[in-house]
């Protein structure tokens, strides 16, 4: 089976928007959608697409106003890319229910979808969710460091910026590659836009996903520390994995790791 770095890429139009995306369009397996955080696109998850796909369809796509999709100007709310997502799987003939995996911004969304539609939601798998800090947490260290890839003129500064939240190596490729997406047309008011939107949201109750859920959560988080983590280990039906030596990008930073609790839970092991 092919990994997502040897897909092809593909554009599809989708509420008048262009958005590029990967489908792995595995037969008669289970669909696993991956919503990436801000700022991110499909190559976040390169590290777990490739090895999933080999089991399950697997479907990644940027988001509207990251990577190589549309960036229009626009208020990108919790709201709009969930609808957006929604879009996106009735576009690509996708199978519901569906398995949703979201990493940050992803995961909030991913959440808001389960808690709006019930019913479309099979499995939810959240690494390290935005939506479920209290109103009182303004920021982290981690998170101001992030975000100041905004202000950044090159990629050794977008660098500096990323090493901030990471326990791993920040790659020059990876910084080459936020680099030169951050600075196109649209981007940075995409993603200011996407923070100002997920910060003041409505927080998100627990209470309130119906589906299974799986939560991973890095114990070095710098940006979402993972001392929120504790309404998922009292809600019901959910499953809690906080790994050692891994922060914000658990997926990315120990991908063979998570690769195999996502299975093992999409399983139902």
């Amino acid at each position: 089976m092919r990994g997502v770095g040897r897909l092809k890429t593909k554009y599809a139009v989708i509420d008048t928007l262009r958005i590029r995306y990967q489908d792995s369009a595995t037969a008669g397996a289970k669909t696993l959608i991956f919503i990436h955080g801000l700022g991110g696109s499909i190559e976040s998850w390169d590290s777990n697409t490739g090895q999933l796909s080999k089991k399950y369809r697997t479907v990644v796509f940027d988001l509207p106003g990251f990577g190589l999709s549309d960036k229009p100007r626009k208020n990108y709310t919790i709201g709009f890319f969930s609808s957006f997502v929604m879009q996106a799987v009735r576009r690509l003939n996708i199978e519901l229910p569906i398995n949703i995996i979201g990493s940050s911004l992803g995961g909030q969304i991913a959440a808001n979808i389960a808690v709006v539609n019930p019913n479309v939601v099979d499995k939810l798998v959240l690494i390290s969710p935005a939506g479920f800090t209290p109103k009182s947490f303004l920021n982290s260290h981690g998170l101001q460091k992030y975000t100041g890839i905004l202000g950044a003129t090159s990629k050794a500064e977008i660098k500096k910026a990323l090493s901030e939240t990471t326990t791993s190596l920040v790659r020059s490729k990876l910084a080459s590659l936020v680099h030169e997406r951050i600075s196109m047309p649209g981007a940075k008011e995409a993603f200011d836009s996407s923070l100002r939107h997920s910060t003041t949201a409505r927080r998100i109750n627990v209470n309130r996903i119906k589906s299974p859920t799986l939560v991973i959560w890095g114990k070095d988080d710098l940006v979402i520390p993972v001392r929120f983590v504790f309404p998922f280990i009292e809600m019901k039906n959910c499953r809690v994995n906080i790994l050692e030596n891994c922060g914000h990008r658990s997926h990315a930073e120990q991908p063979g790791l998570v690769n195999e609790i996502i299975q093992r839970f999409i399983r139902g092991n």
